[in-house]
Parts: structure tokens; sequence; C-alpha cells
């Protein structure tokens, strides 16, 4: 099956000194592939994952009709980052072309999502915060991978920029505009394709 071939070359790509999580949206279904590094995949219904390990992949889901995959991990610079207690803003135009304006923070509550970060992620962003962890969601699984590894090296660059005790300045706003508008635009394409049960072959998502 091509899907869980998929869901395998994204876990070895993102392999490292912590677990990986990694889902992807199965076309024309209300379930996704889910697994860990290490272990083996399973198919999840998206309204059976409410609590538990999983429950934050099928909220993905439920609230993001773009999102076609989803990986959660853990770096030293996403620890580093939860212990700085601050929201990454946009300081690099990829990132915000990629990964939104902004990198909210997510609060789960009894292990799941409460409303309020419901709301945060249909706003729009493709990257998240959760305590010392990091949500990165795609279109489709090279995507995500991309945008797994496009949140880390931001991390890495705002947390070493932050120690320097210096000021981090944002990207120009005209630039965050233009780069907004093309992943509303991505987002748009990606959600519509998923409704007819394809995988997204939008400009943004390779």
């Amino acid at each position: 099956m091509q899907l869980r071939r998929d869901l395998i070359d994204a876990l070895t790509r993102l392999h490292g000194e912590f677990p990986v999580r990694v889902s992807l949206r199965v076309p024309g279904s209300g379930t996704m592939l889910a697994g860990v590094s290490g272990a083996d995949v399973e198919t999840i219904g998206l309204e059976d994952a409410a609590q538990g390990e999983w429950a934050l992949h099928a909220a993905v889901y439920r609230a993001r009709p773009d999102a076609g995959a989803a990986v959660t991990f853990r770096s030293r610079w996403t620890a580093m980052l939860a212990r700085l207690r601050v929201e990454m803003p946009a300081v690099f135009d990829e990132q915000a072309r990629h990964l939104g304006a902004r990198v909210p923070v997510l609060l789960p509550e009894r292990g799941s999502l409460g409303a309020a970060s419901v709301d945060s992620l249909r706003a729009g962003n493709c990257a998240f915060l959760l305590g010392q962890e990091a949500l990165s969601l795609g279109f489709n699984k090279d995507r995500a991978v991309f945008n797994a590894e496009l949140t880390q090296k931001c991390c890495q660059a705002y947390v070493l920029a932050t120690l320097t005790g210096n000021p981090v300045g944002r990207i120009p706003f005209y630039v965050r505009y233009v780069a907004g508008r093309r992943l509303a635009a991505d987002r748009k394409c990606a959600a519509a394709a998923w409704t007819r049960g394809e995988v997204p072959k939008c400009a943004g998502s390779y």
C-alpha cells in the first residue's frame, strides 16, 4: 500500500534523538494512518481518537480540511523554546510562506484540545508548539516533512538569537502579507482536493 510506504518514508526521514509521530489522512475516508518511530503502523478513525496519543492528530484533520499529514516531534531546540515561554514570530520569509506568520502555542486540556486551541488550528498556520514538542502540518507527506524540518531550523535560529539578549526583529509586514496570501491559496486548493478524495497537487504542496 502506497500510503503505508509514504508513512514509513516520513518516519525514516525524520528519525532523530526523540520519537517522532507521523499521521497521514486516508483519501476519501474518515481515517488516518499513524505511526511512531520504531512501532507498527495503524489505521485510526478520526472520530475514535478523541483522547490518547493520537487525539491531537485526529483533531487536526477534523479542524483543517486542507491538512493531509501531521508530524509531532521534540528536539533540544523545541524544548529550549518552551523554557523561554515565548511564541515564535516569523523571522524568515520561507517560514512565513510555509508555516504562517507565527508559530502559536497550543494548550491541550485533559488529553484533547480546547476550543481556543481548535480556533488557533483553524487560523491557518502550519506549525505549532505544545510544551516541549512541535506540531507541523502539510497538505501531503512531503510538505509535512519539509515543514517539520523548517520548524526545527527556525526554532534553533530563534532560540540562539533570543539568547543573545538583543532584540529579534520580524520580517516586514508586506512580506508576511504576500506570504500569507500564497499560503491561503494553497490551503484552499488542498482542501478542495481532499474533499474530492484526492491527494493535493497544489503549487505549495510539492
